[in-house]
């Protein structure tokens, strides 16, 4: 019998099309985090959504055993529907309390425990949250003493202190055993940090981590990033940090100690910023001479104005140069790009299309993840402008939530054309993310050359600013099958 049930639900764009990402699912490391303090006292079943395509029926069987709770996560967008649907099943089929984790909860907690279906919100860092509250189902005591969590009571919504950041250096391992190892990528995602010190107007962090960047000791980065490929043979490791970089130091010391017990590993990494690496371009070189395969990099636009309003510290002219450095390199590197902000015009999209097109002409082994469509997220420091200039409608519960997605925008500001350009956009870049080395992973030879056809298409598209004549929308069905 399971006390505790754990279940990640699909996330949404990204789960749908899998076949343009050639990649196998991830490891669910934030789920696996917060069983760091309780997996040794506790029986827990993992359910994930993305790989369990008999889901129901396993939820279903743990559910009839009565466990203490039921834990689910989610972001905010398409996600929560998934969580939703997964939520009203539980509450069908038994009685068995709710707990939701994950951003979405943390940024909105107020809303989001109106929800019928959601007993009880955990917000921020989980780990010591969930152990507390686990405890207190256990003991069927009150739940007033536990930090980070709001609930509900007879009715009356209750709200409790916010519980400080947790040191990463108190963390047990992470207990990867209770996942079944061979559904997922043979990349282990691995967290060394979180937090970021940097103040972009459109990120989470702002409220989230709240600037405040914590680090986890180098040796116990180390230590337990041994252990894992020792024991589960990772192939691959994958930084998930949001500035795995900041402390380069650091960095060449956790690279350099596990290549030296597993010199054959690789490694990706997120978090690379552009004015970091080109203050110190003795980065580039160690990215190539110590196996990273993949860094992802927050480019964000083409155009100047607004990377200077949304506080990036970087120009235009700076990424280019850093791509171009980079293309001299056997690494790929993948850019977020983001476009349709409040204050960006026509113009400022047509700049950012060729930005696109620049980076991927003077780069074989740069690809775009995706040109993704702003949008204002609640707790971001754009979010509050766009309220406050009746740009953005906010919605008034967490299912119109659940319709926020990267793939259209929610601007009042905007027109239907020019809402309808920003989606052609976003569905273009769907062919600029296959490289040639996408040709290993994709089964199919004829969709790979098919998709090779189409990229060039896709930078003709971004060259001249031209969306007219399209045919891309059953061009993205047919990769999605």
């Amino acid at each position: 019998m399971a006390d505790i049930i754990l279940f990640i639900p699909m996330i949404g764009e990204s789960d749908e099309i899998k076949s343009i990402d050639f990649a196998n699912n991830e490891l669910p490391l934030h789920i696996l985090s917060i069983c760091r303090f309780i997996h040794e006292d506790y029986d827990i079943k993992i359910i994930d959504q993305r790989v369990d395509n008999n889901w129901k029926k396993l939820l279903d069987m743990e559910l009839k055993k009565n466990p203490l709770c039921f834990g689910i996560t989610s972001l905010t967008g398409k996600q929560i529907e998934y969580m939703l649907e997964v939520c009203r099943f539980v509450k069908e089929n038994s009685n068995v309390p709710i707990v939701l984790g994950g951003v979405h909860g943390s940024l909105l907690p107020d809303d989001t425990i109106k929800e019928d279906v959601i007993d009880i919100v955990v917000k921020g860092e989980g780990e010591i949250t969930f152990k507390e509250l686990i405890e207190v189902i256990k003991n069927k005591k009150e739940l007033k003493n536990i930090k980070g969590i709001i609930y509900k009571k007879k009715g009356e919504i209750i709200q409790n202190q916010d519980r400080e950041f947790i040191d990463m250096n108190e963390l047990p391992v992470l207990p990867l055993h209770l996942l079944d190892i061979k559904k997922y990528s043979k990349a282990l995602p691995f967290e060394t940090s979180r937090g970021c010190p940097f103040n972009c107007t459109f990120c989470y962090n702002h409220i989230f981590n709240k600037h405040k960047y914590r680090q986890m000791k180098a040796n116990k980065v180390i230590k337990e990033i041994k252990d894992n490929i020792k024991k589960y043979k990772f192939e691959k490791l994958h930084f998930i940090d949001d500035n795995f970089f900041i402390d380069f130091e650091r960095t060449k010391y956790i690279i350099n100690e596990i290549r030296k017990q597993y010199p054959e590993i690789k490694w990706n990494s997120e978090g690379l910023r552009v004015d970091t690496t080109l203050n110190n371009q003795e980065i580039i070189d160690f990215l190539v001479n110590t196996g990273c395969k993949r860094i992802s990099i927050g480019a964000e636009s083409g155009s100047d104005k607004t990377l200077k309003k949304i506080n990036k510290g970087i120009s235009v002219k700076d990424t280019l140069y850093l791509n171009r450095l980079l293309s001299k390199k056997d690494i790929y590197v993948a850019y977020n790009i983001m476009i349709g902000f409040p204050f960006e015009t026509k113009r400022d999209f047509a700049k950012t299309c060729l930005f696109a097109y620049k980076i991927i002409k003077n780069n074989k082994r740069a690809k775009l993840n995706f040109i993704s469509i702003f949008q204002p997220w609640p707790g971001t420091l754009i979010y509050s402008r766009c309220i406050n200039n009746k740009d953005f409608k906010e919605p008034s519960n967490i299912k119109d939530w659940a319709k926020i997605n990267w793939q259209c925008s929610n601007l009042e500001c905007f027109n239907k054309k020019i809402k309808e350009l920003l989606r052609r956009i976003h569905i273009v870049s769907f062919g600029l993310r296959i490289t040639k080395s996408s040709k290993k992973k994709i089964k199919s030879k004829g969709l790979f050359y098919l998709g090779m056809l189409y990229k060039k298409i896709a930078l003709l598209r971004y060259k001249y600013f031209f969306f007219g004549l399209f045919f891309e929308d059953s061009w993205a069905k047919l990769l999605k099958k």
